[in-house]
C-alpha cells in the first residue's frame, strides 16, 4: 500500500543549477535512481524545534508537551514529529483551526481502509500501468506508455522489454526520447528518472538536468530493482505558463476526490511545485514546495517549502524568480472536472488522490492514488483532513461496509447450507 513519507527534513540548500535541457555531460552526484523510501525516516531535530518554538512563538516546553499529549490521544493520534511537521504549535498561523482535526499516519491508514473498504480495487489502482491503461481505454487523457520492462509478464498491446539486454537496446534508441521512467507500482516518485536523450559517443543517457548516465549503470539498477515492472512514458511538456515558473517539468495538482451521495466531488486540491535539480514534484524531495489553492479559481494563495519550525513561505520560484503567489493554474476547472469524471470509472472506490498535469493540450491524468497522503493538504491548507465532510464520508462508508458484511455473511451461510445438503443427499443416495 502506498503511504506518505515520514517526513521532511528541513529545507536544505539544493544544487544551484536549475533543471534545464540537455547540457554538459557532468557526472551525476548520486546513483541513477533514488531507491530509498522516506517512510519513517524523518530527520527532524526535536530538541532544536522545541527551542525555536519557545523563542519564535512564546510557548514553553511544558505547554507544547501537554498539547502533544492531548493530540496523541485525540482523534488524529498524532506523534511528536507529526505535530511538529504540521506546525500545530503555531496558534497564529492556524487561526482558530481545530487541531483535533489533524491526523497522523496511523489514522490515515484507518481512513483509507474504512473509506476504500472494497479492497479488491487496491491491486488495480496501485499498479500505475494497469490504472492508466484502463482510464485511457475509456478515453481519458493519460501519458502514453512507450515500453514496459518486465521479466515476469508480457503485454501484447505494449512493447515489453523482457531482458536486461532488451532494456539496454531500448535505452540506446535515440528516437525514443524524451522519456520519463518509473516503477509500475511506484510511490513517492521513488525510482523515477527523466531522460532527455542518448549520447552515442559516451554510450550514456542524458537526464533532464544534463547529467550523463552510462546505459549499463541505468540498466543494472532498473533490472536489479524492478524485475516486476518498470514503465517508460513519453515525457510531457508542461503548460507554457507553468514552464515559465518551474522549467521543463510537470508541476502537478494533487486533487482529492470523494464519492458522495450525489456524485463525485473535489475534497481538496493543491499544487506540487518542483525546484532545484528535482525532476519529480514530490514534497519530500528537498527544495520542492506546495502551493495552497483557492478551490474555486485555482489561484495560488500561499506557498510552503519544508516543514516544521524551519518551513519557509517563498513568493517567487527559486530557480526562475517567477512570481508564484497570485499565479492561477491553467484550466483548473478542467483538471477538477477530469478527475471527477475519471473517478466514476472506479465505482466502488470512495476516495482517490489524482496527480493531474496542466499541459498546452489540456488536462492530463498522471496517475491515481487510492491511499492519498493527507499530510500534503493538511500542511499547506493549515486545516485538518478530519473535517465535517470527511467525518460524514467515513460514517457513510462504515455503514456501507457493515451492510456488505451482513450480506456476505448471509450468502456464506446459504452456501454452507447448500453444501451440507449436497453432501447429505449424496450420502443418502450412496
Amino acid at each position: 500500500m502506498a503511504e506518505p513519507a515520514r517526513r521532511l527534513e528541513a529545507p536544505e540548500a539544493v544544487a544551484a543549477a536549475p533543471v534545464s535541457g540537455p547540457g554538459s555531460a557532468a557526472a551525476p552526484a548520486q546513483p541513477a535512481l533514488d531507491l530509498e523510501s522516506r517512510i519513517g525516516k524523518s530527520k527532524l531535530d526535536i530538541a532544536g524545534s522545541f527551542q525555536l518554538i519557545a523563542s519564535q512563538h512564546g510557548r514553553s516546553y511544558n505547554q507544547v508537551l501537554v498539547e502533544i499529549a492531548k493530540l496523541a490521544f485525540g482523534p488524529g493520534k498524532l506523534k511528536v514529529d507529526e505535530y511538529l511537521d504540521l506546525g500545530l504549535y503555531d496558534d497564529k498561523a492556524l487561526a482558530g483551526q481545530d487541531k483535533r482535526s489533524f491526523v497522523g499516519l496511523d489514522v490515515m491508514r484507518q481512513i483509507w481502509m474504512t473509506v476504500n473498504h472494497k479492497t479488491e480495487w487496491y491491486g488495480l489502482l496501485e499498479h500505475k500501468l494497469a490504472a492508466t491503461t484502463l482510464l485511457a481505454g475509456f478515453g481519458f487523457p493519460t501519458i502514453a506508455t512507450r515500453a514496459l520492462y518486465s521479466e515476469e509478464y508480457a503485454l501484447p498491446g505494449i512493447r515489453t522489454l523482457a531482458t536486461a539486454d532488451a532494456l539496454a537496446s531500448f535505452l540506446r534508441d535515440a528516437g525514443q526520447y524524451p522519456l520519463f521512467g518509473k516503477p509500475a507500482d511506484s510511490l513517492q516518485s521513488i525510482g523515477s528518472v527523466s531522460l532527455a536523450g542518448y549520447d552515442a559517443d559516451r554510450d550514456s543517457v542524458v537526464t533532464l538536468n544534463g547529467d550523463s548516465l552510462p546505459v549499463t549503470t541505468l540498466t543494472e539498477e532498473i533490472s536489479s530493482a524492478y524485475k516486476g515492472g518498470y514503465i517508460f512514458q513519453g515525457r510531457l511538456d508542461p503548460h507554457p505558463a507553468i514552464e515559465a515558473i518551474c522549467g521543463q517539468r510537470l508541476a502537478t495538482c494533487r486533487i482529492v476526490t470523494v464519492r458522495t451521495e450525489t456524485g463525485v466531488e473535489v475534497l481538496r486540491a493543491l499544487w506540487k511545485i518542483p525546484a532545484g535539480r528535482n525532476v519529480a514534484d514530490n514534497f519530500w524531495r528537498s527544495g520542492n514546495m506546495l502551493g495552497q489553492l483557492d478551490m474555486a479559481s485555482g489561484r495560488v494563495v500561499r506557498v510552503q517549502r519544508g516543514a516544521g519550525v524551519l518551513a519557509q513561505e517563498p513568493e517567487t520560484h527559486p530557480d526562475t524568480g517567477a512570481q508564484m503567489i497570485g499565479f492561477t493554474i491553467p484550466d483548473f476547472a478542467g483538471l477538477k472536472a477530469t478527475a471527477c469524471a475519471a473517478h466514476s470509472v472506479f465505482k466502488d472506490v470512495n476516495l482517490i488522490g489524482w496527480d493531474m498535469a496542466s499541459t498546452a493540450a489540456g488536462p492530463v491524468i498522471v496517475e491515481p492514488n487510492i491511499t492519498p497522503d493527507f499530510f500534503l493538504p493538511q500542511v499547506v491548507d493549515r486545516r485538518g483532513i478530519l473535517d465535517e465532510p470527511m467525518k460524514a464520508l467515513i460514517q457513510r462508508c462504515k455503514a456501507a461496509k457493515a451492510a456488505t458484511s451482513k450480506v456476505d455473511a448471509k450468502q456464506y451461510r446459504a452456501e454452507q447450507r447448500a453444501r451440507r445438503n449436497r453432501v447429505t443427499s449424496a450420502a443418502l443416495k450412496g
